[in-house]
């Protein structure tokens, strides 16, 4: 049996931590990065998850531009990615879901939601790759 990946980035380490036991709780295999320069390095050197869970607000690299950089590796055009963030603000937010994003959820984040938040997104993933049943005519 395939452990499903998650790939979790936050320069916070307490929240970084957090993210990262609620995902593992869940059954979930979880990297984590405080930097999301170095995630993006491992994911363009072949690191494969299915889902992406990251912060907007970091150093050197802000969440929307390392959501971009992702999107131009190929391989990871369809993987769901979600924006953590502490911005209470509907434009942060809303700026994330026009980029592209799957989903957003507000900081600190309730487990249960996150936790809703990524299978919701690899059960739409699944039905995706499900082959059509009976004939399209």
């Amino acid at each position: 049996m395939t452990t499903t990946l998650v790939l979790a980035v936050d320069d916070e380490p307490g929240m970084l931590k957090l993210t990262e036991v609620a995902l593992a709780t869940a059954g979930y295999g979880v990297v984590a990065f405080d930097d999301p320069r170095d995630a993006l390095d491992e994911l363009k050197d072949g690191l494969r998850p299915d889902v992406i869970v990251s912060d907007i607000t970091m150093p050197g690299l802000d969440g929307f531009a390392f959501y971009q950089a992702v999107r131009e590796v190929p391989e990871l055009r369809a993987v769901p990615f979600l924006f953590l963030t502490a911005h209470d603000d509907r434009g942060t937010m809303r700026r994330g879901m026009t980029l592209g994003a799957d989903d957003s959820l507000p900081k600190p984040f309730a487990r249960d939601e996150l936790i809703d938040a990524v299978e919701v997104r690899l059960r739409r993933v699944a039905e995706l790759r499900r082959p059509l049943e009976g004939s399209v005519v």
